[in-house]
Formats: C-alpha cells, structure tokens, sequence
C-alpha cells in the first residue's frame, strides 16, 4: 500500500520535488526580496560554530520539526536538535521586522493581507509586494502564503514563503479561506478544484 504523499505530485510547475519534502520557505525567485543573506546549514553546524551567531535558523525540508528561531546563544538550539539526524536548516541574517503580514496568494491573485506580529500603524509597500509576487508566479504553487515585513528602516521584505495545503486563516475569510485551501489540495492531488468559483 502507497501512502498518501508517495503519490502526491511536484509542489508546483517547476520545483519538481514532491510537495511534503519542498523547501518553499525561500524560492530563488525571491531572493532578491529576502533584504538578507541566506544560506544553507546543518542545525549541528550552527551549534558548534558560535562565530555565526547570533543567525536565524528554521528547517528546510521538515518545516515542523521545530519554529524557526534566532540563535544569540546555546540556550536557543534547545529543542532543535535530533540525536538521529543533523537536520538541514536555512541561515539567515537577523532581521528587525517592526510589523509582519500574510498575503494570502490563490491562483496568482493576493486574496488578502493580514497582520500576524508588531505595529499595527506600520505598513507594507504593496508595490514590493506585487513584484515579488510577479517575479515567484511562474513556478509558484496554485494557493501559498507570501509572508512580508517592514523592516524599522521602513524597507518592505520577505520574510518567507508557506505552502497552501495546511496553515492557519489568520482572520480570511471562511469562503475564501475554504477556496484557498481547496486549491491548493487539488493541484496536490492532481484531482478538479470543485472550489474554483
């Protein structure tokens, strides 16, 4: 008997990776938005090398095994480790983020923005928002989260990218929370999005 994500098909039109092992937090496309420097680690690389701290960490393939989190000291790896696996997390520049939002994305079209952490008077510029989000269309997933942030110098980033398929409403809309998730699920599955209206 197969599981169910052994036969799920690519996250989406160009990633080619199945869509439970997609590392969609950071795509290429968005680097440029990123406003930091961004690379790839082990968790234990991070742990034995204080030189590198203090440096943001959150996994890469498995998204849940722990919450991103930033390093200043040993006291923040509790939790983050595995005796069994030295897990591959992204690195990341600290960033001071003042306020950060959730656009939700379906099909291409920003179904809403909604503000998750900080100032509630701060404000994205939605003009960085929509290049972003022109420049990750082309290989993006049918429904994903762009997460944003406005940074204290008043700067629009990236903070990350989440996959459709499972994370919370943030305050959307019931129906268009619904369509967002049935369109994300249909284009795993391979099957007709019924919520495509």
């Amino acid at each position: 008997m197969k599981w169910w994500w052994a036969i799920l098909p690519p996250c989406g039109p160009a990633c080619g990776r199945w869509a439970w092992r997609c590392p969609l937090s950071y795509p290429a496309a968005l680097h440029p938005f990123l406003g930091r420097r961004l690379w790839e680690s082990t968790i234990n690389a991070v742990a034995a090398d204080a030189s590198q701290w203090p440096v943001f960490v959150k996994p890469i393939h498995a998204a849940k095994k722990f919450t991103g989190v930033l390093v200043r000291s040993s006291r923040d790896l509790v939790g983050c480790g595995d005796q069994y696996e030295d897990t591959p997390v992204w690195c990341a520049e600290p960033v001071q983020f003042v306020a950060e939002w959730r656009c939700f994305v379906r099909y291409g079209r920003i179904l809403d923005a909604r503000p998750y952490k900080g100032d509630w008077r701060a404000h994205f510029d939605p003009a960085v928002v929509e290049q972003a989000l022109a420049a990750y269309a082309p290989e993006a997933p049918a429904a994903f989260a762009l997460d944003v942030g406005r940074t204290a110098a008043g700067a629009t980033l990236v903070v990350e990218v989440n996959d459709g398929h499972s994370l919370g409403a943030y305050g959307l809309m019931p129906l268009a929370y619904a369509k967002f998730l049935s369109a994300r699920w249909a284009e795993m599955t391979g099957s007709e999005d019924y919520c495509d209206f």
